[in-house]
């Protein structure tokens, strides 16, 4: 993206995320949020950028130091005691740590489609059934792919298109087991995690496993 497109998307999300009370909300834009973002983006200059390009843009102009030139201030900025609720109530939490950015750990991926990989997360989605037998165990990120499911998947789990991230990691989850017979596999999956926020790959993705952020 450059910087006019950047800039553009960067407004959206300050219009979206500021506060009643002036303050902008740490947490980026998810889900629906980012979706009307990226549909905004691609009318206005005619593009067709995904989800996971346009986060990692807001993601970049949100770590620029020009919030306060906009007589703006993140959450972050306030102490704790001091911070207002959208209703204007003083908030009396004490003691919560300030919120970091997800760390990237260097362990594969496991790219899955939508609704499928929400439904993992969600913990509906237990089985991930393939044509080849795997070895690998332990926890692996969930890589939303860019290129969603059909309709009646969707409609089956509930939910639209646009509600949901592609073309990032969006959690993480353990594989434990493999059974089946040849061409007809089920992968045992368990204990799934949501990132605080999605991450972006660094490369390109592969159908099955793959290493996010290189190896």
């Amino acid at each position: 993206m450059n910087d006019a497109q950047q800039t553009f998307a960067y407004e959206r999300y300050l219009e979206q995320r500021t506060r009643p009370d002036g303050l902008v909300r740490d947490d980026l834009p998810y889900s629906r949020n980012l979706d009307q973002i990226v549909k905004e983006v691609n009318r206005k200059f005619g593009t067709a950028f995904l989800h996971g390009e346009v986060y990692q843009a807001i993601s970049h102009m949100a770590r620029k130091p020009d919030l306060h030139q906009r007589g703006l201030r993140r959450e972050s900025d306030v102490p704790l005691h001091g911070r207002r609720t959208p209703a204007g109530q003083v908030s009396k939490v004490v003691g919560q740590k300030k919120s970091h950015p997800q760390p990237k750990t260097q362990m594969r991926a496991l790219s899955i489609r939508q609704p499928f990989a929400e439904q993992i997360l969600a913990g509906d989605k237990k089985i991930e059934y393939r044509s080849r037998r795997t070895h690998i165990r332990g926890r692996v990120y969930i890589y939303a792919c860019k290129a969603p499911g059909d309709a009646d998947s969707y409609e089956e789990a509930g939910y639209e298109v646009e509600d949901l991230l592609r073309g990032v990691l969006i959690g993480t989850v353990e594989v434990v087991d493999c059974t089946g017979e040849e061409g007809d596999f089920e992968w045992h999956l368990a204990n799934p995690q949501r990132l605080r926020s999605p991450l972006a790959v660094e490369g390109m993705p592969q159908p099955g496993f793959f290493w996010p952020f290189g190896h």
